[in-house]
């Protein structure tokens, strides 16, 4: 008798324990589904902010099956070198409940068949940096036992994502070749558009340079034309009606998208020279969370693209 009831007690035991390790071993795979199991994937990014006193992380959990998942639990490590400061987005019909065997930790009733819930977003104060790798791991109870979890986002990774944007090509990029946006060339042939109905802007620069607004181009090429006029044209561009910086000085710091949204400021588009003067970032800098050009930390002493102050253009 005592020798079955041990039998039964090991078969059990053996049980729990390869349940346990499917569930591990599934959740570091991405679970991949069967007949009976969802399938659900989780995606995560970070970004660093405030100069590197925070890390903001987010993640969205997608059901791309045919079947709700319910009771389901979502968790975003907290990595080390930091600690939990907040949770800025939590999903309608979600709870959030704080921290968590050193994660913030959410539940949700489900995710219905096809659809996605997200982003949950929390963010960590950076007490040392760099700060460790960070993960979402996700658990769903119903139809089945699901466990998946993301790949490990990296300070490197976050620094990139959210570090200041310098220099112009770093915002005006090609992002839809059927109209240009968001090109210099793109935004000049708008305005002229909406300033001098009836005109268009020219296609070409004098060098010969293209300027169509699917065209990735520099300030270098505008100023070939917007540089501050002088003799009869002062106050003017030497061949254009306005000059670059009686454009986009107003056009930049007026913009609640430039302001909030990229945190815009002078040094965005500038860096300031030896001699004090403000000297054009022509070019997209890469720089460290501080917004410092990378360049400059190794030790090259130059920045790419540096242009000198369009008013020594003549010089």
């Amino acid at each position: 008798m005592r020798r079955k009831k041990w039998s039964i007690a090991i078969v059990v035991a053996l049980a729990i324990s390869a349940a346990a390790l499917a569930t591990t071993f599934g959740g570091m795979v991405g679970a991949a589904p069967t007949n009976d199991q969802p399938a659900l994937t989780v995606q995560m990014t970070g970004t660093v902010a405030n100069g590197g006193q925070e890390v903001d992380y987010s993640i969205t959990v997608v059901n791309s099956s045919s079947v709700e998942v319910r009771d389901v639990y979502v968790t975003g490590s907290i990595p080390s070198g930091a600690k939990l400061s907040k949770a800025n987005q939590t999903p309608a019909g979600t709870t959030f409940r704080g921290e968590e065997n050193g994660a913030a930790a959410w539940v949700s009733p489900g995710i219905p068949a096809g659809g996605q819930q997200g982003p949950f977003t929390y963010s960590v104060s950076v007490t040392k940096a760099p700060v460790g790798p960070a993960h979402a791991w996700v658990h769903a109870q119903s139809p089945s036992d699901i466990v998946v979890m993301s790949g490990d986002v990296t300070w490197d990774a976050a620094v990139a994502a959210g570090a200041p944007r310098r220099g112009c090509l770093a915002c005006h990029t090609l992002a839809d070749r059927t109209t240009g946006k968001y090109t210099l060339a793109y935004e000049a042939h708008e305005r002229v558009e909406i300033d001098y109905p009836g005109r268009e802007h020219p296609t070409m620069a004098p060098d010969g340079t293209s300027i169509k607004p699917t065209d990735q181009t520099g300030p270098d090429v505008c100023l070939q034309c917007h540089k501050p006029g002088t003799g009869d044209r002062e106050g003017k561009g030497a061949r254009a009606p306005l000059a670059l910086r009686d454009i986009v000085h107003p056009a930049h710091l007026f913009s609640e998208t430039f302001t909030q949204h990229y945190n815009g400021t002078c040094f965005t588009c500038h860096n300031v020279n030896g001699d004090g003067d403000f000297v054009l970032l022509g070019e997209k800098v890469d720089t460290n969370e501080k917004g410092v050009p990378k360049t400059l930390l190794q030790g090259t002493g130059k920045i790419p693209g540096q242009l000198s102050p369009s008013e020594d253009m003549e010089k």
